[in-house]
């Protein structure tokens, strides 16, 4: 019955059911199968009991609760990531994939292209990097991990960034995405995961056409740009860089908390939001939480939206030098 469930993982995949739901389905036809087996079921018995996958996933489709109706259509978006395969180098290829998949990355001053491919195995490409032998490229327990390793050297010459490009076949999901990285830019696409999770200091962040479940993001200097994102919650720390997000649909809730940088957020709805800012801007434009509490101490905080009639619930409005307003 493994492949009774991974062919349902599949095609849930294709319907565009999100990480999370996919996952709650797939404990419950385990337990089901399991509860089966020690009936006394063969898996002749099996296959009959549970059916075809791709029907038994259109019935859970059509069963599933839609998301709140939004203000605009998402649709696919140009991918971020660009890239001739011819002009990097191969370094590594992981073909034994069981399932969602989770991916580790730690980098200091190297770039990163990440994206979904119509290919069959996890492919790890370079290009300009100093020395691999500097870096871990493993795939184990059907964890991706991409990590600098730690400096041993006392005196060592300035950082000389490179870049690293990962393929991901497109019928994959993810259990995990977590991204580190202290320089280096990252370009994210086409990605569908449980948690996403970035960190990132000084360099640049572009994604692309996202489902992620829950996601926590913390930047320094940083600026990231967010095309097309579709999730449950999404948690977001800035200092100094700016962060622009156009076309994001949340199933749950948005915390962002910015001391000087600015947050643009365009064709956005989420159940409920917290906006706060110290002394950096913050601009909605058609800008849908059902509810929202916004804190300013010298920024500004302005909502603009068409459809008057979608109301916004505010539940805490408070400003020392900085406007706030809701138009």
């Amino acid at each position: 019955m493994n492949k009774f469930l991974k062919d349902l993982e599949n095609e849930l995949f294709k319907l565009k059911v999100s990480p999370k739901e996919i996952k709650e389905i797939l404990e419950d036809h385990k337990e089901m199968i399991e509860v089966a087996k020690t009936e006394g079921l063969s898996d002749e018995e099996l296959s009959k009991k549970f059916g075809d996958p791709i029907k038994v996933a259109k019935e859970l489709y059509s069963d599933i609760k839609t998301e709140p109706k939004m203000s605009f259509e998402s649709t696919s978006t140009e991918s971020c990531v660009s890239y001739k395969t011819n002009e990097y180098n191969l370094v590594k290829a992981f073909s034994e994939i069981d399932g969602a998949i989770t991916f580790e990355a730690n980098l200091v001053s190297d770039d990163l292209q990440y994206a979904t491919y119509d290919g069959n195995e996890i492919q790890v490409y370079e290009q300009n990097i100093m020395n691999l032998d500097d870096y871990e490229i493993a795939f184990t327990d059907n964890t991706l991990v991409l990590k600098r390793k730690k400096e041993l050297k006392i005196f060592r010459n300035k950082e000389v960034s490179g870049e690293f490009l990962i393929l991901i076949p497109s019928t994959i999901t993810h259990e995990r995405v977590e991204f580190n990285d202290v320089s280096g830019d990252a370009n994210f696409n086409g990605v569908v995961t449980e948690k996403l999770i970035l960190k990132l200091t000084n360099g640049d962040i572009e994604l692309t056409n996202i489902e992620a479940g829950d996601s926590k993001f913390s930047f320094v200097n940083g600026d990231v740009e967010i095309l097309n994102l579709r999730g449950n919650t999404i948690d977001v720390s800035v200092i100094n860089g700016d962060l622009e997000i156009n076309e994001g649909i949340f199933a749950g809730d948005l915390f962002f908390n910015t001391v000087s940088g600015d947050i643009e957020l365009t064709n956005v709805e989420c159940v409920s939001a917290d906006l706060r800012t110290i002394s950096g801007d913050l601009v909605g434009t058609e800008f849908y939480p059902k509810e929202v509490s916004l804190s300013s101490v010298s920024g500004d905080i302005e909502i603009n939206n068409q459809d008057k009639a979608r109301e916004i619930h505010v539940n805490r409005k408070k400003s020392i030098s900085g406007t706030i307003k809701i138009n």
